[in-house]
């Protein structure tokens, strides 16, 4: 199917590009959203995404940080890792 074909060109594109990161981070659902007209996936579609990045990543040995906690937890730990000073942060916010 249509769908299947643009999988294998993801994964292609995928193991392509992923030695030009410095850091992968998998972020996992850990709380629902509501509906916004902009996401288009229900939950379960949204939790079986999320066990396909997770099942790539592992089957692919791609050394990845799994970043879980609150949203704003969540991105003081990725800053954090990718050497952002969270002073630069606040004075952006400003």
């Amino acid at each position: 199917t249509k769908e299947i074909e643009i999988l294998k060109d993801l994964y292609v594109l995928a193991l392509r590009d992923l030695p030009k990161y410095d850091h992968i981070f998998f972020v996992p659902r850990e709380f629902g959203y509501s509906k916004d007209g902009v996401r288009w996936q229900d939950e379960e579609v949204a939790q079986a995404v999320d066990k396909a990045i997770l099942s790539f990543l592992e089957a692919e040995n791609v050394n990845y940080t799994l970043i879980t906690g609150p949203t704003k937890e969540r991105a003081e730990k990725i800053l954090q890792i990718v050497g952002i000073s969270q002073e630069i942060n606040l004075d952006m916010a400003k």
